[in-house]
């Protein structure tokens, strides 16, 4: 729900494990609290009291997480190991694709 949140512009706090972790910018898109106790939560909520977070990035860092820009870095990486992989000197095999 963070990368929905930015999605539509609006700033994130949240515990940074998992996937709330690799979607928040801290500073830029919301904060990030890191111990799962209410000292992190608060210090986390009183950054994000003063900060001014702009629509424009959270919804800039929203669009990294899009199907249409996932689907190209999955093909890419896959891509990138087959070349990696039929190229090896230590591969003396033949595959078909």
């Amino acid at each position: 729900t963070s990368v929905e949140a930015q999605a539509c512009g609006k700033p994130v706090i949240g515990l940074g494990r998992g996937g709330v972790g690799e979607t928040i910018i801290a500073g830029q898109t919301g904060e990030i609290y890191d111990n799962y106790n209410k000292d992190s939560l608060i210090s986390a909520v009183k950054k994000f009291i003063k900060k001014k977070y702009l629509v424009s990035d959270c919804q800039s860092n929203a669009s990294r997480f899009a199907k249409k820009n996932f689907q190209k870095k999955i093909k890419k990486t896959v891509e990138d190991y087959w070349k990696e992989f039929s190229t090896s000197s230590n591969n003396n095999r033949t595959y078909a694709v």
